[in-house]
């Protein structure tokens, strides 16, 4: 397991490759991807949408490996069009790392929990059975990574299974890591195409930090990148990250994995940069998750309680935003006094009244 986890790295150091146009960097991701695959049938990346406004989620566009048959995206919508939408939320929710067998057993559990009547198996009966057939003929099962924000935007990563497969606990939180990673990744992509190459404080690609890789000294800052507690916090993480893709990676990859939080302090990634002639820069970029709560809440409990309505842990929800354990426990407890929750439970429960939470 500390191949897979040494190549997980990888496929994280892609995913903050800003260098890639366009498909490309969906195409290194797959490459990247191989060898954790390795016993796949074949991987895809698979755009998931949905409008601005709400609604349902829907599928964009499709990157797969030459192993997986030609017909496959036209084959997946069909299918796609016949999943209830609740089994679709799961599918795109942010943190699941699960195989659509595993989807399947919750699914059924969270109908017999609010008594809907009906199994999986069911649908699968009144769906298009053709469709299914050729699903199966290609693979028993699949994985699905999930690179999504709260809103359900962002791409699954997927590997197709030969046969029905369970993931066990202790190795699906490092797959919930790489999705952390890899919807950092697009979140920053996304935000720097529609930016411009140098902000107004002349930093680079709208950073608000820039570190000299040598001694990770900052040597340019503007707004909150500027504050000495700030600059110290910037200093440490970038001489963790680099740990983590140096020695760390061959001695302990899975230490090296958990060390490389996918944000800082719920604010900044840390990307390469490389100047005209080639130097190589460290740059914090702002890549906060984009989460309103017109509840009062401040920006830290909003990103803390909408991961934890969306079934987070406090330890996961640490590490996609880069803060300790205790940072997300009072950001809930001041969130819970805010709202008047009595426990985590309602909190969660006025959580799921947000618009980005109604997915219907």
């Amino acid at each position: 397991m500390d191949r897979v986890t040494s190549a997980m790295i990888d496929v994280v150091e892609t995913a903050y490759d800003m260098q890639p146009q366009g498909d490309q960097w969906f195409s290194d991701l797959l490459e990247t991807s191989g060898p954790i695959f390795e016993r796949a049938v074949g991987a895809i990346i698979r755009i998931v949408e949905r409008p601005v406004e709400g609604g349902p989620i829907t599928l964009g566009e499709q990157y797969a490996t030459s192993t997986v048959p030609p017909d496959w995206d036209e084959t997946t919508r069909a299918m796609f069009k016949s999943l209830p939408p609740e089994l679709i939320e799961l599918r795109t929710r942010p943190g699941t790392a699960h195989t659509y067998s595993e989807l399947f057993e919750v699914y059924r559990e969270l109908r017999e929990q609010f008594g809907v009547s009906g199994t999986f198996a069911e649908w699968s009966v009144d769906s298009n059975i053709e469709v299914i057939k050729k699903v199966v003929e290609v693979c028993r099962d699949t994985f699905v990574v999930a690179a999504t924000d709260p809103h359900g935007r962002g791409f699954i990563l997927a590997a197709l299974l030969q046969e029905p497969t369970t993931i066990p606990e202790r190795e699906r939180e490092r797959w919930r890591m790489l999705g952390a990673h890899l919807a950092s990744g697009f979140r920053l992509r996304q935000g720097l195409s529609h930016q411009g190459a140098v902000a107004a404080s002349g930093l680079p690609v709208r950073a608000e930090a820039v570190l000299d890789p040598t001694d990770f000294r900052i040597t340019d800052a503007s707004g909150a990148a500027k504050q000495a507690d700030v600059i110290e916090t910037l200093r440490h993480a970038a001489v963790a990250v680099d740990r983590a893709r140096g020695r760390l990676r061959k001695s302990d990859p899975q230490e090296s994995l958990s060390t490389w939080w996918a944000l800082l302090q719920g604010r900044w990634s840390l990307v390469d940069w490389f100047d005209t002639d080639g130097r190589r820069y460290v740059l914090a970029h702002p890549n906060s998750p984009n989460i309103g709560d017109p509840r009062g809440l401040n920006e830290r409990e909003t990103q803390v309680v909408t991961f934890a309505a969306l079934g987070e842990s406090n330890k996961m929800i640490s590490y996609r935003l880069g803060i300790s354990e205790s940072t997300v426990s009072r950001a809930l407890n001041s969130a819970m006094h805010k709202l008047h929750a009595k426990t985590p439970a309602q909190l969660v429960e006025k959580m799921r009244g947000l618009p980005l939470l109604q997915t219907n």
